[in-house]
């Protein structure tokens, strides 16, 4: 049997989010995975990919990955020499 529940630990003890049907004075195997959540610790750097969304910017230009050569030296790819 296989249970998967969200807890809080306050330091100490897991506090389970919604009542778990475990059995008093069993022994369970416990794995341990930490939730993804938008907050951060204070020490902890943000995901690298979240870092790089923020900074996006819609440019308003819908064929930019093909043509992002030509828009990185400030060319137009639809004139024939660039310009």
């Amino acid at each position: 049997m296989s249970t998967t529940i969200r807890a809080t630990v306050d330091g100490t003890v897991l506090r389970p989010e919604q009542l778990a049907d475990l059995k008093a004075d069993t022994t369970y195997i416990v794995t341990i995975e930490r939730a993804i959540t938008p907050e951060l610790d204070e020490d902890e750097e943000p995901y690298t990919l979240t870092q790089l969304r923020e900074m996006a910017i819609d440019m308003g230009v819908d064929d930019f990955a093909a043509n992002h050569d030509y828009y990185a030296h400030g060319l137009i790819p639809d004139e024939p020499d660039g310009r």
